[in-house]
C-alpha cells in the first residue's frame, strides 16, 4: 500500500535535505565556506533555493572575493546556481555568461545532468567552472561567447523590448524589407518581418492574426559577420557596430534618409553554424529649437538645419548619439528554421500532394503529410464538419460549419504558414467528370472516402491521370485493423485486382465486418465504431508507410490494432490474421489479376 501523501512528502524532502548536509560537508572541506540568507539573491530566485553559501576565493587575481552558491530546494537533481556580489565587465560590457542578475551560467542544464551520488563533487564543478569563467571573462578570452549567448544579451538591459516574428531569408545582401503588425498578438509577438507584404499577409491569414487594414513599415534588414555590441542601446552604437562593415553603414544611411522614425532595423548574425535575428528601433528626434514662454519641441528638427533635413550620419553621431533605440526580439519563423528543426536538416520539398476525403482519416493523413513538406498540398471534401464528426476528427469545435477541407486546411497552416494548401469544396466524382486539372500534378494521391464505387471509378482514370501513386485507406469496425492499398503509377497489379466476382474487396481482418455497422438517429446514415484515438494512431503510421515505401510494384498494407479485444469480445477473425499480434504493420503484393478491365495490358 502506498504512503499517504505527506508521509511521501516527507520522505522525499529528508532524503534532498541529507544530501545538502553531505555535499556542504565535501564542498567545507574544499574551500572557506560560510552560510548567508537567502535574501542576498534577487527577489525571483529567493524561492527556488533553500540555502545560499559564501564560497571564499583563494585566487586573489579573480575580480570578486567570493562566490555565492544557491542550493536548490530539489539539490543534487538540479545543480545549484552561482551568484556573483557585483556585476564583472570586459571593455565595459558585462563579462559573457554573466546576466542582469549577477546570476553565472555555469553549466547547460540541458547537457549536464548532476551525480546525485556524488552530490559534494557536483557543487565543487560548478565552483570551479564559474572560477574559470571569470578568468576568461576579464581577460577576454571568451569574448566569443557574447554571439553564442546572444539572444539573452539582447533581451538583457532593453527597456520596453517588443517581441517579433521573422520570415525574412537568413541571406545576403543587406536590403528593404517590411514589417505588419498583427491584429491581436501572439503570445508577446505583435510584429512579423518579411521580404514583402505579401508574403507577411500570407504568414498571417494562416496563423489567423491577419489585420483588416493592413499598414506595412519599411524596414531595412542587415546581413551582418558580427555583433561587436551585444548590449547595443544608443543611436551612437548603432552607427559604431555598422561602421564596421562599409556596405551596411550605406545601407543604414541611405534607409535612414529617406524612411521617417521610428525606423526599424532587422538584423542576423551567425552562431553556432546558423544565424540568429535582433531587431532595433531608431526613436524620433526633436529639440527645442525657440527659447522663453514659447518654446517648443519640434520633432524631426536640429539647430542649423531645416526640418526633415537633418543628415543620419548627424544624426546618429553628434545630435541625437545618446538617444535611446527601442530593441526587438525576433524569433525567427522562416521556413528553413522550421524545417530544420524539424527534422535536423534542411528537406527538398516533395511534389503535390492530394488528400481525397478529409474526414476521420483524412485529417489526420494531411497533417502527416504536411511533415513531408509537398510542394501543395490539395484537400477534396464536399461535406462540411458537424458535432457528431469532432470526437474522432482533426480539426475541433471552433471548425463546425466550415466545409472539412477548408477546416483541415486552415488548421494545417497554423501549425506551418508556409504550407501550400488548397481546399476542394467537391465530390471528387464530380471533380472526374468536369475538373480533373484539379488534381494535376500530384506526386501521391491518397483516398479516404470508404467508397468502393467511388475507389473504382478513381482507380479507372488514375492511370490517364498525373497523380502519382494512388494510396486509398479505409478502417475496419473498432479499428481492429485498417488498411492501405497502394497503386504506383503505371503498376501492374491494382484496386480492381482485389475485387471478387460481386466487386467486394477480400482484405479484412474481421470475418464479418458488416454486422457492426451501426445508424446514427435522425437518419444522418451509417457510420463503424471506432475511437479517434485509433484512427489519429492507424492514420499517421499507414500514411508514413505509404510515403516511405518507394518501389514501383503495387502492394497492400495492414495494420493490426486492437485484435486481442477482438478475441476477447469473440468477434470472427479471418484464418489468415488468425495469430496477428496487436499493433502491428505489414505488408503483402498484390496479385495482378490476367483479365482486370483497369492494369492488363489489354484493358
Amino acid at each position: 500500500m502506498a504512503d499517504p501523501p505527506n508521509v511521501a512528502q516527507s520522505v522525499v524532502e529528508a532524503v534532498y535535505a541529507e544530501a545538502v548536509a553531505r555535499a556542504r560537508r565535501e564542498v567545507a572541506a574544499a574551500f572557506d565556506l560560510g552560510e548567508v540568507p537567502v535574501s542576498v539573491l534577487p527577489v525571483t530566485a529567493q524561492r527556488r533555493h533553500r540555502a545560499v553559501w559564501r564560497i571564499e576565493l583563494e585566487d586573489r587575481s579573480l575580480p570578486v572575493p567570493h562566490l555565492l552558491v544557491a542550493v536548490p530546494w530539489t539539490f543534487p537533481d538540479e545543480l545549484p546556481d552561482v551568484y556573483l556580489p557585483e556585476n564583472v565587465t570586459y571593455q565595459g560590457m558585462r563579462i559573457p555568461h554573466l546576466d542582469e542578475h549577477r546570476q553565472l551560467c555555469t553549466f547547460d542544464d540541458a547537457a549536464a545532468w548532476p551525480n546525485v551520488e556524488r552530490a559534494g563533487e557536483s557543487v565543487i564543478a560548478v565552483i570551479q567552472r564559474a572560477e574559470q569563467l571569470l578568468r576568461d571573462g576579464v581577460s577576454g578570452a571568451n569574448v566569443g561567447d557574447y554571439a553564442n549567448e546572444f539572444e539573452a544579451y539582447w533581451l538583457d538591459g532593453a527597456l520596453k523590448p517588443e517581441t517579433a516574428f521573422s520570415i525574412v531569408r537568413p541571406e545576403g545582401p543587406h536590403r528593404r524589407v517590411v514589417s505588419v503588425r498583427l491584429s491581436t498578438p501572439v503570445g508577446l509577438h505583435t510584429r512579423i518581418f518579411a521580404e514583402d507584404e505579401p508574403a507577411a499577409l500570407e504568414f498571417l491569414d494562416g496563423i489567423g492574426r491577419k489585420p483588416t487594414k493592413p499598414d506595412p513599415q519599411p524596414s531595412l534588414y542587415l546581413h551582418l559577420d558580427e555583433l561587436r555590441i551585444p548590449n547595443l542601446a544608443t543611436n551612437a552604437d548603432a552607427y559604431r557596430l555598422v561602421s564596421e562593415d562599409e556596405a551596411a553603414r550605406e545601407a543604414l544611411m541611405d534607409f535612414l534618409g529617406d524612411t521617417a522614425r521610428p525606423s526599424t532595423i532587422l538584423f542576423s548574425i551567425p552562431v553556432r553554424s546558423e544565424r540568429v535575428f535582433g531587431a532595433w528601433i531608431h526613436p524620433r528626434f526633436g529639440m527645442d529649437v525657440y527659447r522663453g514662454k514659447r518654446s517648443r519641441r519640434e520633432m524631426d528638427q536640429a539647430p542649423g538645419f531645416r526640418p526633415g533635413r537633418l543628415p543620419p550620419e548627424v544624426e546618429l553621431t553628434r545630435s541625437f548619439a545618446s538617444l535611446r533605440v527601442d530593441r526587438v526580439i525576433v524569433d525567427r519563423a522562416d521556413d528553413a528554421r522550421l524545417t530544420s528543426r524539424t527534422a535536423g536538416v534542411m528537406q527538398e520539398r516533395m511534389g503535390a500532394v492530394n488528400i481525397i476525403g478529409c474526414g476521420s482519416l483524412g485529417g489526420f493523413m494531411a497533417d502527416t503529410v504536411r511533415h513531408a513538406r509537398p510542394s501543395l498540398l490539395r484537400l477534396v471534401d464536399p461535406e462540411h464538419l458537424e458535432v457528431h464528426n469532432v470526437p474522432r476528427h482533426y480539426c475541433d469545435f471552433t471548425a463546425v460549419g466550415r466545409n472539412k477541407a477548408e477546416a483541415v486546411g486552415a488548421a494545417l497552416r497554423r501549425f506551418d504558414p508556409a504550407l501550400q494548401v488548397r481546399a476542394v469544396e467537391s465530390d471528387v466524382l464530380e471533380v472526374l467528370r468536369s475538373a480533373q486539372a484539379t488534381l494535376e500534378p500530384a506526386v501521391y494521391t491518397f483516398v479516404a472516402v470508404a467508397s468502393v464505387p467511388v475507389e473504382r471509378r478513381l482507380n479507372a482514370v488514375s492511370q490517364r491521370l498525373q497523380v502519382g501513386t494512388v494510396v486509398y485507406v479505409w478502417v475496419e469496425p473498432h479499428a481492429v485493423a485498417g488498411h492501405a492499398v497502394v497503386v504506383p503509377a503505371s503498376a501492374q497489379g491494382c484496386f480492381e485486382c482485389l475485387l471478387d466476382s460481386n466487386f467486394r474487396l477480400g482484405i479484412r481482418v474481421l470475418a464479418n465486418a458488416d454486422q457492426f455497422e451501426r445508424a446514427d438517429a435522425g437518419c444522418r446514415g451509417a457510420y463503424l465504431p471506432y475511437s479517434g484515438a485509433d484512427a489519429q494512431t492507424f492514420a499517421r503510421t499507414i500514411t508514413r508507410a505509404a510515403l516511405e515505401y518507394g518501389d514501383s510494384t503495387s502492394c497492400v498494407f495492414t495494420w493490426i490494432g486492437d485484435v486481442a479485444r477482438a478475441r476477447r469480445e469473440g468477434w470472427e477473425i479471418h484464418p489468415d490474421w488468425a495469430n496477428a499480434e496487436p499493433f502491428t504493420l505489414h505488408k503483402n503484393p498484390i496479385i495482378h489479376r490476367p483479365d482486370c478491365p483497369v492494369c492488363s495490358p489489354a484493358g
